[in-house]
């Protein structure tokens, strides 16, 4: 969009308060009076890159090792099939720098306890509103979901998984979303919660490759990508509620 060529160009001159930095750099602009997110790559985000594929290994093998730039087109792209249903409106991309809409609310993990309960139904609703639409969320951890707020929660969609298989990657979607309740909060009531109402996901394909994937899934092999302990006895529990 030539409006924001000079927002693309300079994003820093118009960045408000600090950068969120995790595999990218993502920041809060101002431009025109009008409040937009940013993201842009990291100084040596190939390695930063090549070592959360590393970490997934131990996790589902989903993430997929690409050049940041590749990450965001993918990103960009995805929202603009969604066009800021269930996941925020992409508003541009120049090919380093992602630009998309700024949603006035809050993340899963600065909500109060009582609406993070609250969010979660919410949360596997939107999931499968854009799974309908033949998405993948791609990193489906819950701290990547904002609660807008009119209390609409929209889902933050990541482009650096592997998604050629499209069920397995809803199924991912689901599984990482059910355990990152857990590696949150650290509260094993809520994690099995989380699982109880991601039982009740209804693409029954899914759900059948999702039961395949979590089989082998133990307590140790979690740690390495999460570095959150989890009790082995509660991982059975979570696994028996999602076989039904």
């Amino acid at each position: 969009m030539a409006e924001l060529d000079e927002l693309l160009k300079n994003p820093g001159n118009y960045k408000q308060g600090k950068n969120y930095v995790g595999s990218s750099i993502v920041f809060c602009a101002e431009f025109e009076n009008k409040k937009y997110i940013v993201k842009q790559p990291r100084p040596f985000s190939p390695v930063i890159n090549a070592y959360y594929v590393f970490q997934d290994k131990f996790f589902f093998g989903a993430r997929k090792l690409m050049q940041q730039e590749e990450a965001f087109r993918r990103e960009y792209e995805k929202m603009e099939e969604l066009h800021g249903f269930c996941s925020p409106f992409a508003w541009d991309f120049d090919g380093r720098t992602l630009v998309r809409e700024y949603i006035e609310g809050a993340d899963f993990r600065s909500l109060p306890f009582d609406w993070k309960v609250a969010s979660l139904e919410d949360a596997l609703e939107s999931m499968e509103k854009i799974h309908s639409r033949g998405v993948a969320i791609g990193d489906a951890h819950v701290k990547n979901t904002v609660m807008r707020n009119d209390k609409k929660l929209f889902w933050l969609l990541s482009g650096a998984y592997d998604e050629s298989n499209l069920t397995k990657a809803k199924a991912v979607d689901l599984l990482k979303f059910v355990y990152s309740a857990y590696t949150v909060t650290r509260v094993e009531k809520f994690a099995l919660y989380a699982a109880r109402v991601a039982a009740g996901y209804h693409d029954n394909e899914v759900m059948a490759m999702a039961r395949e994937l979590i089989e082998p899934v133990s307590a140790a092999r979690l740690w390495f990508p999460t570095r959150v302990p989890i009790d082995g006895k509660l991982n059975e529990e979570i696994k028996g509620i999602l076989r039904g």
